[in-house]
């Protein structure tokens, strides 16, 4: 497989780890290093109720990044009894899938997952703990 990066649009070489149709995620593999590649590394703990957070997305299918503050509802909530996800305060919008929700370190506690309800009122992020595995 390969993917497009970046404003020069070079194409990777990558291996598919995982996917999860249920999780709308997918982990990849890079098969050759990327020079000048930022990261990010996911944080250690799940947060704390309360905890302030920060979400990153491509709101709407704009040309550039969204950054939202927020805070975390819930970080024991279970979609249908089966997916763990943390619950936060920000608005989730069609385009936000897959982009991380930092804490205030800047560590990656989640990635954008869902949204639901009227101007997305309820929101949820995979729990990276269940995504290091």
């Amino acid at each position: 497989c390969s993917f497009t990066h970046n404003s020069q649009y070079q194409s990777q070489n990558i291996r598919i780890v995982g996917t999860s149709w249920y999780g709308d995620v997918a982990v990849l593999e890079l098969l050759e290093p990327i020079d000048n590649l930022n990261t990010l590394t996911f944080a250690d703990n799940i947060p704390k109720i309360g905890e302030s957070i920060i979400t990153i997305g491509n709101a709407l299918g704009r040309d550039h990044n969204s950054i939202s503050l927020g805070l975390v509802r819930d970080n024991d909530f279970y979609i249908n009894k089966a997916f763990p996800v943390i619950s936060i305060s920000n608005a989730i919008y069609g385009g936000n899938s897959g982009g991380p929700v930092l804490n205030t370190s800047g560590k990656v506690v989640s990635l954008i997952n869902a949204g639901f309800g009227d101007y997305e009122a309820y929101s949820w992020g995979i729990n990276t703990l269940l995504l290091k595995k």
